[in-house]
């Protein structure tokens, strides 16, 4: 809550010069301020400026009240006085701001005091972080923790970063138990050397794969094999590239369609087909190939001879 940043500011040592205290100010991602005993901005960081929509040159030397609530008010005189009496050393709370559109939110505001020359007048120094964008984030993470859908991301190398629940009930696999390691465990032996070659061509950059939806087969955890669809897209993490797939188990609304498929060829076949045994045979191969079997047998009426069918290789 409290970012590492202000830490450093508050307690550095007398080898810290002005220009590192600046160079850590002025780069923060949570907002910082420093306010002077009037109340007014003496410095801002940009990422409080972007806060606020107001340029950082256009807030110093702008009374804080300005962009805060008057309700408010009487709280931060208190906590002021606190810390310059030295009952705190720092104090934390939840503090309200208005945006230069007048639209409100709020920050969990951290402040301490400091005295920027010895003996002379001290400021108040802030850090300042959105609870909006914090609570939105955390709101998007429950959203997609409970979605029905796989949710999953892996590293630049395979490994898991993310695994939601509806990943959990889709391959029987808790997330405590996926995070790190590689994804190709949930694939299919037969599978994993295409696997391989589309993770390669995912980390080399330009793959096909990315923004399609693509039809993969994938291994419960109680060895049933699944055929799973999803959908691929592509971020960035620390300068380094993820890969988060939205997943969803196609088995059933498969088969249904190859069965349907299957009903449509077989009526077909018995209209054009001089005899049943042809007929037979035609849909026996029709079967084994859409089936993947390498033979097939087929038993017709006791006047007919058996039907069989043996794949090319």
């Amino acid at each position: 809550m409290v970012s590492d940043n202000l830490t450093m500011v508050q307690n550095r040592p007398d080898s810290t010069t002005d220009a590192d205290f600046r160079a850590v100010f002025d780069h923060a991602s949570t907002g910082m301020t420093l306010v002077d005993d009037s109340g007014r901005y003496v410095r801002v960081n940009r990422a409080f400026a972007d806060l606020l929509g107001v340029p950082a040159e256009e807030l110093t030397g702008r009374y804080f009240g300005d962009f805060t609530f008057t309700s408010d008010h009487d709280t931060d005189v208190a906590l002021v006085g606190e810390l310059i009496s030295g009952a705190r050393r720092v104090v934390v709370r939840e503090k309200r701001y208005r945006h230069r559109d007048g639209t409100p939110w709020s920050a969990m505001v951290s402040s301490s005091i400091i005295r920027p020359v010895d003996g002379g007048p001290w400021q108040l120094l802030n850090t300042i972080e959105s609870l909006v964008d914090r609570r939105a984030a955390r709101q998007r993470l429950a959203e997609l923790d409970s979605a029905v859908d796989g949710i999953i991301t892996v590293d630049d190398g395979g490994l898991v970063v993310a695994w939601n629940h509806g990943a959990e009930r889709l391959l029987g696999r808790t997330g405590a138990v996926m995070i790190g390691m590689p994804l190709r465990v949930v694939i299919p032996e037969r599978a994993r050397p295409q696997y391989d070659i589309a993770m390669a061509g995912l980390v080399a950059g330009g793959s096909p794969l990315l923004g399609s939806t693509v039809e993969v087969p994938a291994v419960h955890a109680d060895g049933r094999e699944l055929l799973t669809e999803l959908t691929l897209s592509t971020w960035a993490h620390d300068g380094h590239p993820r890969y988060t797939a939205i997943v969803r188990d196609v088995t059933v609304q498969r088969r249904a369609e190859r069965a349907a498929a299957l009903i449509r060829h077989a009526a077909v076949t018995a209209n054009s087909a001089d005899t049943f045994a042809a007929a037979a045979a035609d849909v026996l191969r029709e079967v084994c190939t859409r089936l993947g079997w390498t033979a097939g047998h087929a038993l017709t009426s006791d006047h007919e001879p058996a039907v069989w069918h043996i794949g090319d290789h």
